[in-house]
């Protein structure tokens, strides 16, 4: 990117004379640049000679100013994504906690306004984005996969809100299915540029019209064949290769629960595995006489006598 304060050089780009031009190189497709001026600032792009051997298509860019802030932006701090688990062919992910903030107004507030991130995801072994790892566009046009505001990409991303986890503050929870085994993936958040609001870390600080977009944040999947050891309902023989693990998450009884649990695909469904285990964790709580074994997500402290959900999350 070429940038000329000098009416001398209207034309920014090679070949002009560098002194009347900046110049800033693209790193992963993005670059950014801030100039104090008084007058018009000229700018132009200036791409390499394509490989034709290597390349296809046409190059394409995207350029935006602005008065406030970058538009366009990349966070080099550590990235606001946490993995949760995952199974053999899906992964649970979620942000940060968007707010310190205890206050039930201001978690409502966060909450009601819905989304704020999307999520780009590519199997590292297989990459797409590379190159424009830190651009908005790029992502969009070339990611694999990607979970966006308003529900599901295809069936295989989808993104909540929610209070699950730390201090039961608001995050925002991502969910993508129809991965591989034993693969290694690569996720990367990008703050959409409404939604200033919610930024915790940068208060203070703007997000651009464009986005902000954060450091990459690895995870992978299970190995297909691990074999699970589960005592209870479903014995070895029961599970099947590639399916002894699946991710249950957005229970009701047990609404803190957010991991991979032994399961067996020819015998129930994603829904009607939660269901399962949903309703034996409420049934053992309410009415069972407590046990120390360690099943599923109860509570084994027997001089605990309240039994209530938020047991159920320890």
């Amino acid at each position: 990117m070429y940038i000329s304060t000098s009416q001398d050089n209207q034309t920014p780009g090679p070949g002009q004379n560098t002194s009347l031009q900046k110049i800033v190189k693209f790193e992963e497709g993005a670059a950014m640049f801030s100039v104090n001026a008084t007058g018009d600032v000229f700018i132009g792009i200036g791409a390499p000679e394509k490989d034709g051997e290597k390349f296809t298509g046409d190059w394409n860019f995207d350029v935006a100013a602005s008065t406030d802030d970058f538009f366009h932006s990349f966070d080099e701090n550590p990235s606001e994504l946490l993995w949760v688990d995952s199974d053999s062919s899906a992964a649970l992910l979620t942000t940060q906690n968007l707010t310190d903030s205890q206050n039930e107004t201001r978690i409502q507030e966060i909450m009601e306004q819905g989304p704020s991130f999307v999520m780009f995801v590519e199997n590292r072994d297989q990459p797409t984005t590379k190159g424009v790892r830190r651009s908005m566009c790029g992502l969009e046009n070339y990611a694999q996969i990607a979970a966006k505001k308003g529900g599901k990409f295809g069936n295989l991303a989808s993104t909540t809100m929610t209070t699950r986890g730390p201090g039961n503050l608001p995050k925002q929870q991502f969910f993508f299915n129809g991965l591989n085994a034993s693969a290694l993936y690569t996720g990367i958040l990008v703050q959409t540029g409404n939604s200033s609001t919610l930024k915790k870390r940068q208060d203070g600080v703007s997000t651009g019209g464009g986005g902000r977009v954060f450091e990459a944040t690895p995870f992978e999947t299970k190995d297909g064949m691990y074999m699970a050891k589960a005592a209870l309902f479903m014995t070895m023989a029961d599970l099947t290769s590639g399916e002894n693990c699946k991710i249950i998450t957005d229970l009701q009884f047990c609404n803190e629960t957010e991991y991979a649990v032994p399961a067996n695909a020819n015998k129930m469904n994603i829904t009607q595995l939660a269901q399962f285990y949903d309703n034996y964790a409420r049934d053992m709580w309410l009415v069972k006489p407590r046990q120390s074994s360690g099943i599923l997500s109860l509570e084994t402290a027997p001089t605990v006598k309240s039994r209530t959900r938020s047991g159920c999350a320890r």
